[in-house]
This record gives structure tokens, C-alpha cells and sequence, in this order.
């Protein structure tokens, strides 16, 4: 399985390199790098296809699919001879990487035989355009010899080199910008931008889902990243360096991260001075370093393989607006960058300013090539160094886990929802980390474990990753000034894994002894567990939605099956437990997993209602919220246990308590025209979790008659103001102005201009008078706050408050419907834009603007993990109420529930409410 990579699509016999390899033109029909032309992921693949039939150094095989099931291409790039023995190459580099050598003595001798594998990849952000266009011209360089004979440097790069080339790892999204740029190419909008997200969930996010693996891409790269191919140096490429800087290039900016491992930051700092030197050679300006792109993060496809003991290297090439050309005159130049530093006078990370002169597509293409090859070259250079160091790193990490500080990690048994923690564990694995199972009792410190507990040993070779996604982040503020950091982080500023996803870990500070093995994983593409397993999207009005819109179903994309975990499987034993013997089926709402098993339930016809209080049912105790389900079928309990991993009780008779009727939510949820990653994340959650919703627009709300339709709509987390205005016609490309420079003021098309309006908010307000729900996230809860209005302030906006995306603590209401199946504490995710606080009473059945909470931020220790400051404005502040307002409610969440499919300890709230809005209360006589 480990050699499922070998999935050649071109050709089992390679013909003799006599005929010069094509040119990109000779495909494409245009050189990459034309004004206004930009070239789709077909025409990138037939190049790529065109490359490998004409040549022996190059193999083109697929690695996965995206989302939208396009094939995601990788050429393998070297010399002839050592593609006839690319696994014994791989297999060198992996037993370096896993610290598998004997000694270091065979270390050694296994890295002068290996070859450096470099990985270096495109189109991740495909707005950022001349990543993937360059890639034609990156293996045209490689594979070709265009001078007729071979290039001396090319030659020795060819060697000792495997270059895997990733022509665009978004294949979905260049699509749909290489389609929307073209069309409109000679019209008022050709710097018009996509009004939709440039990736089926997560757009700009797709870049924050490297430990996470939940989108379709991630998980393809690090099967091959972390369980195949375990490269030295792997480099990504983007388009957003600070102006007027041509290209930000390593070293990082500070703070560095502590789990990263020293020896991956000087690697990663000379690679950056080698290109540095190389653009300096060819008399290229505007190269910046040591600005913005700092160290701490984790979740890039630069930072994330750095604890993977792998110098990720992210460069930033300057663009200007599409495939449109600007010349740049001196006074377009500023005097100084944001931060003081001047941009016309050298400095020691800006040696060479740039001062002006043209800038198109083809500029950041030959930038970009300069870059590949400083960093071809130099590993070339020094391969057998490069594979050495990987071994060392891994060696370093095992005995460091061996000395303790500490020894591993326990999963805690009788975890609060079980399906959940053993997703943490193959999330893990996914990553690369060792797991082991005990097959026996044993104690630690004077507590006993029984045998089957999961074991999270601190000596393996990618010890940092582990302790970076298990232990609590401490953001160094290295200035503060009015009690936040001067330097605000790049991404965010702590996200412990099994904090968010609420998994209890247990440190283990002491060495013991137990019998233990280790818990494989196969890597594979076999669809396994139960998240994203078969829950149809469940819109309506697809076909509606304009031609190429981001989510229509057209050429290419697949009707089946949502995301799940096609990459592999690690052997745990997933199954509820079903105690019991009646026909009525009773689920524990703690468990997420709760959630598609409704779904499916509710599809069969079967009766579903949510116990409103506690019972005993089968010798068992179950809180509020309780899945209590009648008419079920034969043998249903039994495929519930086995696909989602639930605990079912089966009972004789429903029991005698009341709750709500559940049936299937009609939720609508907003997708603007101006692309928002949180929404796309709304998207992933309810597809994940089998919530069928309908993606409504502007239009929706501007022609009203919304309560007909939906009983619930969700507004992902958006400013007010960008609900009801949106783009504004004229309006330009407001915000990057420090990141790109001037831009064209551009104009969107009309269809894709402005919000709801004025007139879509009294329609929203006449939808919730009339008895339906809106639920609002975070940034967007200012819209129903300002305008409806209710009894509450935003306590996060007097300015007191900073929190620059830390997890913070929070305690639950768990007689709350929104709360139920929550535990009395849990961690949510904040980005530090809202913390309501009420201003009228909050009892019940006095007036329609009552107001209920259901969790509030910890009155102290709020912080779990990154920064915040001034903490007393928002402790005990509400985090989650529900307000009345004439017939229905709002619901208003102040926490990031769903962001970046992360926190799954809070997805509840947000997935009770979509349920709520559709339920009705029932008596206890009615639930017989």
C-alpha cells in the first residue's frame, strides 16, 4: 500500500530522449506569462501530459483528487536512471526521515547513495495566478535541453535531485479563476474580483488545513508527504509579499516557534540566503526578508512540515492584478513599508530596493523559476547533507521522548464523546504520529488504565508535531503596547488540537512500563469512519446559480460522496457499543457522531425526538438532549454502532419524557458575493454532518417570502456592513493597498454587486417576527444586535478586549437546547470580535425580546492557549444566548464554532441550532 503513488498515467516504456521535448507554447498556444492569458487546469494537464510522453526524466502519476474529483497531478523529475529506481530512492529517504537506520554510521552511507527529494508545488491560492502558470516552465526547464545540449547545473540537479512537481494543488479553484479572468478580459471587469470562494469549503483557508487534513487535497499531499515520500525540502509557492517588495523570501519573522527543531530553521535560513544571492546574481530587485511571515504557526504547507523535521520554504512574489500588466513609475514607489523600514534606501533584509519599471505575469513567472533553481541547486550541492540531517532530526526527537518531559500522552478512558477522540487519533496518524495501544492493564503514577487504552508516545521521529498539537500555546509578546503585542501573529495564535476537537490527554511525566503495541496505519484511499460518509449535499435550487459558480454541479465535479477519510486507515476498533434489546433506539447526544446517524434516520422515515430533560432508560442515564428514536427498522442499531461509531441502547418502549419533534431542518445559508472561508466552513460542517441546507444569496432577501421556505438562516461570521452592502460597483479592491500596491479600481459585474440592502433586512426581520430562527456567527451577530434591535452590547468591541485567535474557556448551559450534549466546560476557538452582554432581564415568558444563555466565556483562567489581553472585559460575558424576537428567535454565537472544521468540542452549537428551528415541542404523553 505504501507504493500506491505508482499510479502512472504516462507510460509504461519511455521513449529515447532524441526529440526535444515541447515548449509550453507549442501546447498552451501562448507562453505562460502573456498578458491577459491564463491557462486552465485542462490545457496545465495536457502540457504536463504532452511533457511526459516525450521524455524519460520525467513520470506523471496521481496522487488523489480534489474535492470536485479533478485528478491532482504529480510529475516525479530526474535523471533517467534514477526513475528506474525510484523506490529504492524513496525508500532511503524514508527510512532516514523515520530515524531507521541502524547507526549513524549506516545513516551515512544510506545518504551518499540517496538522492535529495525536493517537493515544490503551485496554485495553492489560485487568485494567486502565476504560481501555477509558472509550473509548465519549471518542468519544461527540467526535463528539456533547450540550448541542444545538456546544462551543466541542470545536469547535476538531474543527479542527485527527485524534484515532485505539483502543477496546481487546487485544480477546482484555478478553474474557476483562469475561466472568470478570461471571460471577462477586454470588458469593464477584467480586475473584477471572484465573488465566490476559489476552493469548494475553504478558499484562502485551504492553506490552514495542513494539521487538520480535512479538505479532499490536504489529505492526498500528506499521505504522500508523511507516509511515502518524506522529502527534505519542500517549497511553496504565493503571491503576497509587503510593497513594494518583488518577492519575501526566508528567513522568517520572529517569534520561532519552540517546537520546531532548530537544525529545520538554519536549513531553512540558508536556503533563503541562496536565493537571495542567486536573484542578486541575475540583477533582480526588490528581494525582502526577515518581514511578516513569521515562525510560530502551525497549519501552512510551509510551517506544518517544519515539525515534520522538513525545511518548508514559502516565498511571496509580487502581483498585480490577474495576468494584467502595471508599470510601476517612482512615484507609485512609497517612502517606508508599514512598519517604518524605508522601501527606497537598502537595508539588511532589503538590500536592492525596487524602484519601478513593468510588471505583468511573465515578472513573477522568471521570479519565481530563479527561486526554484537557487533551491534545486543548492540541493543538489549538498544532498547527502540534506538526507543526513533528516536522520539526525529524527534520532534527536526519539531520544529526546526517551529522557522524559514527557513520556507520551494517555487518552484519558471514558472520553465525553468517543467517536470524536478516536477521530483526534487518526487525525494524528494521518500526520505521521506512532500510536500505541495497551494490550494489558497498566498503571502510570499510581492510577490504573485498562488494556485497549490509546498511548501517545513522546519518542518518534515527529516528536515536534505531536507536542505542538497537545500542548497549550504560549504567544511570546516580544513588544506590548497597551496590553497587546505590537506584533500581531501572521495566522493565529494558539490552536491545540485536542483542546479544540475536546479530547482528554493525560501527560505522563514519569517513565512506566507496559505492555504495548503499536496501532498501524495503512495508507490507502478506502473510505473509512463515519464524518462525510455518503450525507448527500441536500440543496435546492442548484441549477439556478450562475454558469461556473462555485458549488454547481457542471463538467467535472461529482455528485457522490462527500469528504471523508479516503487516505488510509488506522486499525482501532470504531464500533458503538448496542446494549439492549427493544425496538426503540436511544443515542447520546455528547456524541457528534449523533449527527449523521439522525440524518439517516430521519431519510428512512423513522420518528426522532430530543429528550427536553434527564431519564433512565436500559439501566443507563442519559442527560438532556437524548436521541430517543421509534420506527427505525430491523437492524438499524446495529449499522448506526458500525458506520458512525454511536452508542445505541435499544428499549421496549419510548420513554416518558418531554422534548422536540425532529425533523429534517430547512436551513438557509447565506453565501455572499464577496467570498467568506467561514461560510464555505458552515458548508463543510453541514455536509460532514448530514444538515441539508440550501445556499441562498442576495436576491433571496430581496425578494422576501423567506419564512415560506426555511424555518432557520445562518450568517457565518462577516461584518454588518458586508451583509448589507457587499462590493460595492467602483468600489476597487479595497484592503490591498499595503500588500500589492496600487490597483485598478475595479468594477463587478452587477450580478455579483452590493448586499441584501435595506429592503433584505426588513425581509429578514419580517422571517424572524414570523416565527423563524437566524443564527448568527461571531462578526456577523452585529447585524441582528444593531438593526433588530435586541437588548444586548458587544463587550468585545469597547477596545479592551484582544485576542488574535486563541482558544479560550467557556461554561455551558447543558439544560440549554443550543447546549445539549455539551460538557458543563469546554474550550471554543475566538478571534476576539464579540462577547455579548445583556440589558434586560433574562426570565422567560414576559416579553418577545427576552433573552436566554446558553454558555458564557469563564469568569477566570479564560485563556487555554495563544494570547489575549484585557480578559476582564469579556469574563462571564455571554458566548452563546438566545433572544426572542416576536414569533422567533435570534441566535447569537460569539465564539468561531466551525472554524476551519477545528473545534469540534463546539460544532454542537451550531449543529443543535440548525436542528431547533425545524423542531417542535412535545409533552411527555405525546412522546408515547
Amino acid at each position: 500500500m505504501r507504493r500506491a503513488w505508482i499510479l502512472i498515467l504516462a507510460f509504461a516504456a519511455w521513449p529515447l530522449a532524441a526529440a526535444q521535448p515541447p515548449k509550453p507554447q507549442e501546447v498552451l498556444g501562448f507562453t505562460p506569462g502573456d498578458d491577459y492569458k491564463l491557462a486552465d487546469y485542462q490545457q496545465i494537464t495536457k502540457y504536463f501530459q504532452a511533457l511526459a510522453a516525450s521524455s524519460n526524466r520525467i513520470r506523471l502519476v496521481e496522487i488523489g483528487t480534489s474535492e470536485l474529483g479533478k485528478p491532482i497531478l504529480m510529475a516525479i523529475i530526474s535523471a533517467p536512471e534514477n526513475l528506474k529506481q525510484l523506490d529504492k530512492y524513496r525508500r532511503i529517504s524514508e527510512r532516514l526521515a523515520l530515524g531507521q537506520a541502524a547507526g549513524e554510521q549506516e545513516a551515512r552511507a544510506l545518504a551518499s547513495e540517496g538522492k535529495a527529494v525536493v517537493w515544490i508545488d503551485s496554485g495553492l491560492h489560485a487568485s494567486e495566478v502565476a504560481t501555477a502558470q509558472h509550473a509548465p516552465e519549471l518542468a519544461y526547464r527540467m526535463v528539456a535541453d533547450p540550448g541542444g545540449a545538456p546544462d551543466e547545473e541542470m545536469e547535476k540537479i538531474r543527479r542527485q535531485v527527485i524534484l515532485l512537481q505539483i502543477p496546481s494543488i487546487n485544480p477546482d479553484g484555478l478553474d474557476w479563476v483562469a475561466h472568470w479572468y478570461m471571460g471577462n478580459v477586454g470588458t469593464p471587469y477584467e480586475s473584477a474580483p471572484l465573488p465566490w470562494l476559489y476552493h469548494k469549503y475553504a478558499g484562502h483557508d485551504n492553506n490552514r488545513d495542513w494539521f487538520m487534513m480535512n479538505l479532499a487535497e490536504t489529505r492526498r499531499v500528506s499521505r504522500v508527504l508523511y507516509h511515502e515520500w518524506f522529502p527534505q525540502i519542500l517549497y511553496n509557492h504565493h503571491q503576497a509579499p509587503p510593497f513594494p517588495a518583488r518577492i519575501f523570501v526566508p528567513p522568517y519573522d520572529e517569534p520561532l516557534n519552540p517546537n520546531i527543531p532548530a537544525p529545520v530553521m538554519e536549513g531553512v535560513g540558508l536556503l533563503g540566503l541562496a536565493m537571495s544571492e542567486r536573484f542578486a546574481r541575475e540583477g533582480k530587485a526588490g528581494v525582502i526578508s526577515y518581514k511578516n511571515f513569521d515562525a510560530w504557526w502551525d497549519g501552512g504547507l510551509r510551517s506544518t512540515p517544519a515539525f515534520h523535521n522538513i525545511h518548508g520554504i514559502l516565498t511571496e512574489t509580487a502581483l498585480y492584478s490577474w495576468a494584467n500588466p502595471h508599470t510601476y513609475t517612482s512615484e507609485e514607489i512609497p517612502q517606508r513599508f508599514a512598519d517604518g523600514l524605508s522601501a527606497r534606501e537598502p537595508s539588511i533584509f532589503y538590500q536592492r530596493p525596487f524602484l519601478g519599471g513593468k510588471w505583468g505575469l511573465r515578472q513573477p513567472i522568471e521570479y519565481m523559476l530563479t527561486a526554484d533553481m537557487a533551491i534545486l541547486s543548492l540541493a543538489a550541492e549538498r544532498a547527502s547533507d540534506f538526507l543526513l540531517k533528516s536522520y539526525q532530526m529524527a534520532r534527536a526527537s526519539i531520544e529526546a521522548g526517551r529522557r522524559g518531559n514527557p513520556y507520551g500522552y494517555i487518552v484519558a478512558p471514558g472520553q465525553w464523546d468517543r467517536p470524536t477522540s478516536l477521530l483526534f487519533l487518526e487525525k494524528l496518524a494521518l500526520g505521521g504520529v506512532e500510536i500505541e495501544r495497551a494490550r494489558a492493564a497498566f498503571a502510570v503514577g499510581g492510577k490504573s488504565y485498562p488494556a485497549g487504552t490509546y498511548v501517545l508516545p513522546a519518542s518518534q521521529p515527529f516528536r515536534p508535531y505531536l507536542m505542538d498539537l497537545v500542548e497549550p500555546q504560549k504567544y511570546p509578546a516580544l513588544q506590548v503596547e497597551a496590553g497587546r503585542p505590537t506584533k500581531r501573529p501572521y495566522d493565529i495564535a494558539g490552536w491545540t488540537l485536542s483542546q479544540q476537537m475536546g479530547v482528554k490527554l493525560e501527560r505522563v511525566n514519569e517513565p512506566f512500563s507496559a505492555e504495548m503495541e503499536k496501532v498501524e496505519w495503512i495508507p490507502g484511499r478506502g473510505e473509512t469512519g463515519w464524518q462525510g460518509a455518503g450525507t448527500a449535499r441536500g440543496r435546492e435550487g442548484e441549477t439556478a446559480r450562475p454558469e461556473g459558480e462555485r458549488g454547481r454541479r457542471g463538467e467535472g465535479e461529482r455528485e457522490t460522496e462527500t469528504p471523508g477519510r479516503r487516505d488510509g486507515e488506522l486499525r482501532i476498533e470504531r464500533a458503538g457499543k448496542i446494549r439492549g434489546g427493544g425496538a426503540v433506539l436511544v443515542l447520546d447526544h455528547r456524541q457528534n457522531a449523533v449527527f449523521p446517524a439522525m440524518a439517516e434516520l430521519l431519510k428512512a422515515g423513522a420518528k426522532v425526538r430530543w429528550a427536553g430533560g434527564e431519564f433512565q432508560a436500559g439501566g443507563q442515564s442519559f442527560g438532556p438532549g437524548a436521541v430517543i428514536v421509534t420506527g427505525s427498522g430491523e437492524g438499524q442499531a446495529g449499522r448506526l454502532a458500525e458506520r458512525y461509531g454511536v452508542d445505541v441502547t435499544r428499549v421496549d418502549s419510548a420513554p416518558a419524557v418531554a422534548g422536540f419533534a425532529i425533523a429534517a431542518p430547512r436551513v438557509g445559508l447565506y453565501q455572499p458575493w464577496l467570498a467568506n472561508a467561514d461560510e464555505g466552513w458552515t458548508e463543510w460542517l453541514f455536509d460532514n454532518f448530514g444538515v441539508p441546507y440550501t445556499v441562498i444569496h442576495n436576491d433571496d432577501f430581496r425578494k422576501g417570502g423567506l419564512r415560506e421556505r426555511f424555518d432557520t438562516i445562518v450568517i457565518a461570521s462577516q461584518t454588518a456592513a458586508s451583509v448589507l452592502h457587499g462590493f460595492r460597483v467602483g468600489e476597487g479592491s479595497a484592503g490591498e493597498e499595503g500588500r500589492r500596491g496600487p490597483q485598478p479600481v475595479a468594477d463587478q459585474r452587477p450580478e455579483y454587486a452590493g448586499g441584501i440592502g435595506v429592503g433584505g433586512l426588513a425581509h429578514l426581520v419580517e422571517f424572524v417576527k414570523g416565527g423563524g430562527t437566524l443564527v448568527a456567527l461571531e462578526e456577523a451577530a452585529e447585524l441582528p444586535v444593531l438593526y433588530f434591535p435586541l437588548s444586548l452590547s458587544n463587550r468585545a468591541r469597547t477596545g479592551q478586549f484582544y485576542c488574535p485567535g486563541s482558544l479560550l474557556r467557556i461554561t455551558v448551559d447543558p439544560a440549554s437546547p443550543l447546549g445539549y450534549g455539551m460538557p458543563p466546560e469546554a474550550i471554543a476557538f475566538s478571534s476576539g470580535g464579540a462577547a455579548f452582554e445583556m440589558t434586560v432581564a433574562k426570565a422567560f415568558n414576559k416579553d418577545e425580546r427576552e433573552i436566554r444563555s446558553a454558555a458564557k466565556f469563564a469568569g477566570k483562567d479564560l485563556l487555554a492557549s495563544g494570547w489575549i489581553s484585557g480578559e476582564r472585559a469579556i469574563a462571564g460575558k455571554e458566548a452563546v444566548v438566545e433572544a426572542r424576537y416576536g414569533k422567533g428567535k435570534v441566535v447569537l454565537i460569539a465564539i468561531r464554532p466551525q472554524f476551519r472544521g477545528q473545534p469540534h468540542g463546539t460544532f454542537k452549537f451550531l449543529l443543535n441550532a440548525a436542528y431547533l428551528g425545524s423542531a417542535r415541542w412535545e409533552s411527555a404523553g405525546a412522546a408515547r
